[in-house]
């Protein structure tokens, strides 16, 4: 299963080019260091590639474990499969079991606590075997999963009625603690009906996808697609006006992942989403910097120059403690 993984995601990051991969692993991307090394590992094995490998996975380690010291325990995930397969370290099945124990505590504590994307993640650690002897818990966690979202769905939230809905639809373990599952639907566009008109534009687009589609609640129509489409536009757009970047990029999301793509208006909001967290990041605002970073970096318009421009102000404010590599890094 973990040499099926591995290939898999060897594959995947393989499309892009070796340039851009060793650029974002020069810059603390833990995960495009262990690309290259799986990539030359796979590669005709010579000396070279062997020892680019050894070095590539020597250089995630490195990453993996500043991040997993500042509290990121997806890269302490990482980390612990480093000891126990010895990749880019000693192998040490101790130190690997240790930090399983961590990332294990941290998700289960964080799902008891009703954050049902941590549910997902230490239920996918058990289901992959990652972290072993967690199968005998799964039903629990399935039961618990399906508790939390059908307490928020209740309440209103549209998002944890579709999920349930995905959930039984999938016909996984999660189903058989799943009731009244036509009567979700219902739940779902209440919940979005409701939000959207408190000018919740995420909302507004979820009424639209439902009516685009129809489903066992609502009738198809077209019309009520395209008034919901605008009208999610229209909050962003005057979030975008009053300078939020976030909602900016939103509506080149909209356009963009739209059926029939309007790029103008693609470029138009990408240049707005640039112009907005440009003013952010000029009046100290590290997060903006980091965004612009990323934009620029591996954005749609790529300039690395300007990506490492963005990347040493937000380091300088103070970001740093999202990445220290990577100001560690940019400092040399």
């Amino acid at each position: 299963m973990r040499e099926i993984i591995l290939i898999g995601f060897f594959i995947l990051t393989s499309c892009f080019g070796m340039s851009e991969l060793e650029q974002k692993c020069e810059f603390g991307d833990g995960n495009a260091c262990k690309s290259l090394a799986l990539q030359n590992r796979h590669k005709i094995k010579t000396n070279e590639t062997l020892e680019l490998s050894k070095n590539y996975f020597i250089k995630a380690v490195e990453i993996y474990k500043e991040k997993c010291e500042i509290g990121d325990y997806s890269y302490c995930s990482q980390l612990a499969d480093a000891y126990k397969y010895g990749e880019g370290v000693e192998m040490d099945t101790a130190k690997a079991d240790e930090l399983y124990s961590k990332v294990e505590a941290h998700y289960k504590e964080k799902c008891n606590e009703g954050d049902t994307k941590n549910c997902n993640i230490i239920i996918n650690l058990y289901k992959y075997g990652i972290i072993e002897n967690g199968s005998s818990n799964l039903d629990g966690l399935y039961k618990q999963l399906v508790q939390i979202h059908t307490k928020k769905c209740e309440m209103g939230d549209g998002d944890s009625c579709e999920e349930l809905i995905k959930l039984y639809n999938s016909n996984g373990e999660e189903k058989k603690y799943i009731n009244d599952a036509d009567k979700l639907y219902k739940k779902a566009f209440e919940g979005y009906m409701k939000n959207c008109n408190l000018e919740d534009a995420n909302s507004c687009y979820k009424l639209s996808n439902i009516y685009g589609m129809g489903n066992p609640a609502v009738e198809h129509n077209l019309t009520k697609s395209n008034l919901y489409f605008d009208k999610s536009v229209q909050i962003y757009k005057k979030q975008c006006e009053a300078n939020n970047g976030d909602s900016c990029n939103k509506i080149v999301g909209l356009y963009a992942n739209n059926p029939t793509p309007d790029m103008k208006r693609v470029d138009e909001f990408s240049k707005k989403t640039i112009k907005a967290h440009e003013n952010a990041c000029e009046t100290g605002d590290s997060f903006a910097c980091s965004k612009l970073a990323y934009i620029y970096g591996y954005g749609q318009i790529v300039n690395l120059s300007k990506s490492v421009e963005f990347a040493k102000k937000a380091c300088k404010l103070g970001d740093e403690l999202k990445s220290p590599f990577f100001c560690k890094r940019l400092n040399k």
